[in-house]
């Protein structure tokens, strides 16, 4: 495949050889890093004339003019212009923080900066540090799930994500330690972000005179959350001290970025853009100058694991026939060397350690590709990135209130992505945005923005949020976008349905629902049937194998897949396969992860999970996870037990079934596929089930926890398909994450959910029990 690009602005088609459109980069690749394990060299400006530099500053005198006078301050910006790290450090140096609280003023008045995302928060601190010169966790901090690094009466600003904001108001319902809050990257319009929003106003009401909130966007859609803070309904009243009156609401743009970004579209539709990737990383690897990087956005973790495996085996091949043609020419002058490269992941699901090594620098001669996820869609500013390649498509969480299934879907990205992928090229340098899709495609296909997550996600677990807070009357929660009343009462009765509200009363049930509240704010868990498995777990006696397959959901992929993928799949079946499913599968891999991890060495133990075929990261990760997750059972007197007899299936299934019961279904009277028990929605499994190969038929029934929609199940026909022929056949809903269960088990611990219709005559039916 030859994929050819062309410049929107050209009337001459080009191709990859575009080295006359961007001058040689400086090797350091200008700003420095978030997180640097080297100090800035010498050859670059100090850091202070670093920070003069950014957009940003051009606008410090009128940022704190307007922050002084508004309640509430809306920033928008394109990225790159500084406002992420720039806007505390100029609240800080203008006297607005002072970690000690005092009769006079009795709210501590530090700064909270929310981040939609764990690796933005901690790089954001730690590169505000560095600009400082603190300490991290002493000045500047940071709170992520299950780890706080701030220090009280010391620390002044705060970073932390919208999870652990909303913990922060479960604690302290007015946030009285917090004189300035910031809310970054609204334009995600993430559920919590929203969340966030309608509770922050609520705090407003409460706080009209001595807090501040700063609204930070990198879109231009300023006047949506303008016209939602100008109709809060506070009572008009001036400072005593300065007889100032407030303006509700004001807007500051910040225009211009330091370096422009050339956008380069594909000719023609690609027909696998993951191809198509690693094409252009090599046209540019063998055209462009060293020390420009490359940056890669595709949907997902077992994508981003997928080329970088391809880009690896491509370089070893290229690096091969390199050194071959160059023993063979010994009359031309050719490079003594092929130019290394370095290829890392970036995604949610990477331990932090990892997730940290793409803000290290490459040595001079090296190139560094990193194949991401929309995580670095924003916040994060990874150093020296000159190159973008974009494949156009993202894969979001959608809520289908036909069959009341949330699925991960992949689709389009929306222009506002678009032009948010392309900016990472011009952070610290001049850039190229490589688009692997056409002009056309972007200007006809792409809608503008993508579609807020309220509008389109499951609210069960936001909705147990609110009402912990107590927030009692949910259709009137100030939405900036109210959700669709159907999504609200599905939401609702799902709650009713695990325990957590009472049905007459709509209020949260005691003792289950303030526990099951606490567990799922504790741990951080989006799905409230999460919470409520780990909580069966307890009746059940399995807490700690249900805390490890807990923490295997939140890792995506265990196990590595090979181009010998029937030879993988035949390993993983005789070393872990269990006949039950894919949980227990994976906790006997997680098991023997652990075992072997107390006997072997570092080397030793990832040569064995190579051999093995898991992702040893992965595992790492899940170990850690568990056990911060047994640390949160001890803190609130939870059994923290094993299951007994020791692989006894039972009562960890049970336990899953407490928590998943809506997600089951039975077996097709054809045997090629499920229906779901309630509403006989269609199922398929995906290709990766440990039950899809059986040779045996399928199990009668069955529970799954994770789905998504597919236009192929062709497993190993890599056919990531463009933009341009994406039809949306998104008819094959699939599952996995799939476990046998037992029907009986659903008349005992879900009988409220399966009380009356034809899923309770099937369940009576296959049991045999006549009426």
């Amino acid at each position: 495949m030859n994929s050819r690009f062309i410049h929107p602005d050209s009337e001459e088609r080009l191709g990859f050889d575009l080295s006359e459109e961007v001058p040689e980069p400086n090797e350091d690749g200008g700003c420095g890093s978030s997180i640097l394990q080297f100090p800035i060299s010498d050859s670059f400006h100090s850091v202070e004339q670093q920070r003069q530099q950014l957009p940003v500053f051009t606008k410090r005198s009128q940022f704190l003019y307007l922050l002084e006078n508004s309640r509430v301050l809306v920033v928008t910006g394109e990225t790159g212009s500084g406002k992420s790290t720039q806007l505390p450090q100029y609240v800080y140096e203008a006297g607005w923080l002072d970690s000690k609280s005092s009769n006079f003023n009795p709210f501590g008045v530090t700064m909270a900066v929310t981040q939609p995302r764990r690796v933005a928060a901690l790089s954001l601190a730690t590169r505000v540090a560095e600009e400082k010169n603190w300490r991290i966790g002493k000045q500047v901090g940071y709170i992520i799930r299950f780890e706080e690094c701030w220090t009280p009466n010391s620390t002044v600003i705060s970073y932390l994500t919208e999870g652990m904001m909303i913990q922060e108001l479960l604690r302290d319902p007015l946030l009285t330690r917090f004189r300035v809050i910031m809310l970054d990257e609204v334009h995600e319009r993430s559920l919590q972000t929203d969340i966030l929003l309608g509770l922050i106003k609520k705090v407003l009401r409460k706080r009209p005179i001595d807090l501040r909130v700063i609204i930070s966007s990198a879109t231009l859609e300023a006047e949506k959350f303008i016209e939602y803070f100008s109709k809060m309904k506070i009572p008009e009243v001036e400072t005593q001290k300065q007889g100032l009156k407030l303006t509700p609401v004001s807007h500051l743009n910040v225009e211009g970025r330091q370096y422009t970004v050339s956008i380069f579209y594909s000719l023609d539709p690609v027909p696998c853009y993951i191809s198509a990737a690693k094409e252009t990383v090599f046209r540019i690897h063998e055209t462009k100058p060293l020390g420009g990087d490359i940056l890669i956005f595709v949907t997902g973790q077992n994508e981003v694991s997928q080329l970088v495996s391809n880009l690896i085996e491509e370089y070893r091949n290229r690096k091969e026939r390199f050194l071959n043609t160059q023993q063979q020419s010994s009359k031309t002058k050719l490079p003594t060397t092929y130019p290394p490269l370095r290829c890392l992941q970036l995604h949610g699901s990477l331990p932090q350690h990892e997730q940290l090594r793409i803000f290290e620098r490459p040595t001079r001669s090296c190139r560094k590709v990193i194949v991401a996820t929309n995580v670095a869609e924003a916040s994060v500013t990874i150093p020296g990135i000159s190159y973008v390649i974009d494949c156009g498509f993202s894969r979001i969480r959608a809520y289908n209130p036909v069959n009341g299934l949330e699925a991960l879907v992949t689709i389009p990205i929306s222009q506002a992505s678009a032009r948010q992928r392309a900016g990472r090229a011009g952070r610290t340098r001049t850039g190229q945005a490589y688009r692997l899709y056409t002009e056309e495609a972007y200007n006809k296909l792409l809608p503008r923005f993508t579609l807020p997550e309220s509008l389109r996600v499951d609210l069960s677990g936001a909705l147990l949020r609110l009402k912990t807070l107590g927030i009692d009357r949910l259709a009137q929660f100030d939405w900036l976008d109210p959700p669709p009343a159907s999504h609200v009462g599905q939401s609702a009765e799902r709650l009713v349905a695990l325990g957590a509200l009472d049905a007459s009363s709509g209020h949260l049930t005691i003792p289950r629902g303030l526990k099951l509240a606490e567990v799922s704010t504790t741990c951080g868990l989006d799905q409230p049937s999460t919470a409520a498995a780990l909580l069966g777990a307890c009746d059940e006696g399995c807490s700690q194998e249900i805390a490890a397959i807990v923490s295997l959901m939140q890792i995506q992929r265990i196990f590595t897949v090979s181009d010998y993928k029937h030879t993988s799949d035949r390993i993983r079946r005789q070393t872990f396969g269990c006949q039950q499913g894919d949980h227990l599968t994976e906790l006997n891999a997680f098991v023997a992860y652990e075992n072997q991890s107390k006997l072997l060495s570092k080397s030793e133990l990832r040569t064995w999970c190579r051999e093995v075929g898991l992702n040893e990261r992965g595992l790492a990760h899940a170990v850690i996870l568990r056990d911060r997750i047994g640390s949160m059972f001890h803190r609130l007197k939870l059994p923290w037990v094993k299951a007994e007899p020791e692989g006894n299936p039972n009562p960890v299934l049970r336990a899953i079934v407490r928590g998943f019961f809506h997600q089951a279904a039975r077996l097709a009277s054809s045997g090629s596929h499920y229906l779901t028990i309630r509403g006989d929605h269609q199922l398929r499994l995906h290709p990766n089930c440990i039950l899809y190969s059986s040779t045996t038929r399928w199990p009668a029934y069955i529970l799954f926890t994770n789905v998504f929609l597919t236009p192929s199940l062709d497993y190993n026909n890599d056919t990531k398909s463009n933009i341009n022929n994406n039809k949306n056949d998104l008819s094959s809903t699939c599952i996995s994450g799939v476990s046998v269960i037992q029907p009986d088990w659903l008349l005992e611990l879900a009988p409220h959910y399966y009380q009356f219709g034809t899923d309770r005559e099937h369940l009576e039916h296959s049991l045999g029990i006549k009426k």
